[in-house]
């Protein structure tokens, strides 16, 4: 196999599937990039039996067999090159690949192609079309609150419900969840039966980096035990579904409020950034004292000092002193564009919940601190 391309779309390919790659692998094939000829060009891919993606680089008059690279070592080579192209040619009855540009060459010890798993593939029409920008939109305002630890792996991915002619992706840690509804019209869903898939967080992370902000359409594809998430023609990610039982959300997000706080969404998050400088030795633990136009933000941390900020709001209901962890709402915050946020209250004891006030449906609910009596 010998083919010649541009180092920009190298390294692009490399940077897009070697993420996959992880140490934990007992099976040294997968620490490598698989470079399969294809038509009309190079199969790029990286697959850890549960998570796999695959780009495609046009180059001209490949012939097999292919070749596994490691992956560490191709990408810093690849990147660190000199010149802007580069030629690549392998010798399959060593397993070795020989990368030269301008003036620099390297030879690569690799593995038979042959060795690489079969990838992953869900063959047929996609089950929902989505843009680029909104699907990114979705993963952002939610993957936050996805649990970091496996004890309970259900809790590790995001729900992904399509029901009612809408796609709605919820994550929850049981301290706080997440949940993102955007209507499809009946061009961009197959009217099979409704999907309720757990995808793992880490692999739409991974799905997140590769998609672009505009309305380039992503063809989403939910099987058995796979979802897969086609970028056009060039890049594709297919995961391993979770199984298990996720938390009914519904129960979750109440619609009933006693108070409700509007305020400007960026002047609340670099309050409470401040403030939690104080209380990230406390737990993040802030206090918010809400009064008719304004709302007061406290931390206090024995040894450490105390910190107090003020915010005008729009108040509806009565005033109450409510506590919540400062970073849970900063992320929050950070991802609601919309210039003002709702924080809807149901007494200092009940979960709140955040919205942006604009029409993109995004709930996200979290658990209050219990007060002490000093703090009420």
């Amino acid at each position: 196999m010998k083919f010649v391309c541009g180092k920009d779309e190298l390294v692009d390919a490399i940077h897009k599937v070697g993420r996959v790659i992880t140490t934990r692998t007992t099976l040294p094939i997968l620490n490598n990039i698989l470079l399969a000829p294809v038509e009309g060009g190079i199969q790029m891919a990286a697959y850890d039996l549960k998570l796999a993606i695959r780009t495609y680089l046009p180059v001209a008059g490949v012939e097999p067999p292919g070749i596994a690279l490691p992956s560490r070592l191709f990408s810093e080579i690849a990147s660190a090159l000199p010149g802007e192209e580069v030629t690549i040619e392998t010798d399959p009855e060593t397993s070795r690949a020989r990368v030269t540009c301008g003036n620099s060459s390297y030879n690569l010890h690799g593995m038979p192609a042959q060795e690489f798993p079969s990838l992953p593939e869900l063959a047929g029409s996609p089950t929902l079309t989505l843009a680029e920008g909104t699907l990114k939109e979705m993963i952002r305002q939610t993957e936050f609150a996805s649990a970091k630890e496996e004890t309970r792996p259900p809790m590790t991915g995001t729900l992904c419900l399509l029901e009612d002619g809408s796609l709605t992706m919820v994550t929850t840690d049981t301290y706080r969840l997440a949940a993102r509804r955007q209507p499809l019209g009946k061009a961009q869903r197959s009217e099979a039966v409704p999907v309720k898939a757990i995808v793992p967080t880490r692999a739409l992370q991974e799905l997140e980096r590769l998609l672009g902000t505009g309305d380039k359409e992503v063809a989403v594809t939910f099987g058995t035990n796979l979802a897969q998430f086609s970028l056009g023609k060039s890049t594709t990610l297919v995961s391993n579904l979770i199984e298990g039982h996720f938390p009914d959300h519904s129960q979750v997000i109440q619609p009933e409020w006693q108070n409700r706080v509007t305020v400007k969404t960026k002047e609340l998050e670099g309050a409470l950034r401040r403030v939690e400088l104080v209380a990230r030795e406390n737990a993040n633990r802030v206090v918010l004292r809400i009064a008719e136009g304004s709302m007061q933000l406290q931390a206090v941390t024995q040894g450490v000092g105390e910190g107090r900020e003020e915010v005008g709001i729009k108040l509806e209901g009565d005033g109450l002193t409510v506590g919540f962890n400062a970073r849970y709402l900063i992320e929050v915050l950070s991802v609601i564009d919309s210039e003002e946020c709702r924080l809807v209250l149901r007494g200092s004891t009940n979960p709140g919940m955040v919205e942006p006030v604009s029409e993109v449906d995004y709930k996200y609910v979290l658990m209050p601190i219990i007060l002490r009596e000093e703090e009420r």
